[in-house]
């Protein structure tokens, strides 16, 4: 698979992929995101197979050529992606307690299904 494209989010990737989709081409979506956890600054990338590349990269450009002059700037959205970003990030206690309460709870739970624990 070979990157076509960088992405400010999933959103705007996953719309990408869809309509390589409905034009016959493969594609993945690659995110250093960690599932989503991270927020939308994170690093997502398309990829497609070699063969299909050059035909990708022509359907996307015009799918984003079409949609420029509708796709400016709204306020309220980027207020709310900064609000979301701040949330989602592991900055806040409660967030560093509630990850550590379900990683000890799993491996405690790992721990008693291997019988290693009773």
């Amino acid at each position: 698979m070979e990157v076509i494209k960088s992405f400010k989010d999933r959103a705007l990737a996953g719309m990408a992929q869809s309509y390589l989709k409905d034009e016959g081409i493969r594609s993945i979506v690659l995110a250093d995101d960690i599932g989503g956890v991270l927020g939308t600054n994170a690093n997502v990338r398309l990829a497609v197979d070699p063969d299909d590349v050059r035909k990708a990269k022509d359907l996307l450009e015009n799918m984003f050529s079409e949609q420029a002059g509708d796709l400016s700037p709204d306020p309220e959205l980027e207020e709310f992606r900064a609000k979301r970003q701040r949330r989602v990030g592991f900055a806040n206690p409660r967030d560093w307690f509630m990850n550590a309460f379900v990683v000890i709870a799993l491996i405690f739970l790992v721990l008693k299904h291997f019988k290693i624990i009773e």
